[in-house]
């Protein structure tokens, strides 16, 4: 939490993407929206895993960090999935092989039917975010043993 006391800590990179973001939007402001996602991440990136300053708005890091922030707020939007109103749904396998019938047991068993395609891609989205910030915290990690 950004207490009196802890801000004051960031204060010279706030500064920095103050004066950066401040610059951009006057080389060109039209593109408003994208200079404010370079100055939230990059801030966000130089706080938590001291980063350099991003200065490109078409930068790896920030392309990553915004697609996880809409991932999390589509997810959290109230009811953005059928699962938020019906909570037993999360029993729901991601994929399931079922019978009808003794007849069509065999072609059934070939093919792979799926359900929960809410659960599927959370899942996926929270392999892929986890991998990507624990590379970030490794590379930290790995920065602070080597000195």
């Amino acid at each position: 939490m950004l207490t009196k006391s802890i801000v004051r800590d960031y204060h010279p990179i706030f500064c920095k993407e103050a004066t950066i973001l401040t610059a951009s939007i006057l080389k060109n402001p039209k593109a408003l929206n994208q200079h404010f996602k370079r100055a939230t991440a990059s801030a966000t990136m130089s706080i938590l895993y001291g980063h350099p300053t991003l200065e490109d708005e078409n930068d790896e890091s920030i392309t990553e960090i915004n697609l996880f922030t809409e991932c999390v707020s589509a997810a959290g939007a109230p009811g953005a999935h059928l699962v938020d109103l019906l909570p037993w749904m999360v029993h729901i396998p991601e994929r399931y092989a079922f019978a009808l019938s003794i007849r069509c047991f065999r072609c059934l068993l070939q093919c792979n039917f799926r359900f929960a395609r809410w659960k599927r891609e959370g899942l996926e989205h929270f392999r892929r975010h986890t991998a990507m910030f624990n590379g970030r915290l490794k590379a930290v990690y790995d920065d602070i043993v080597s000195q």
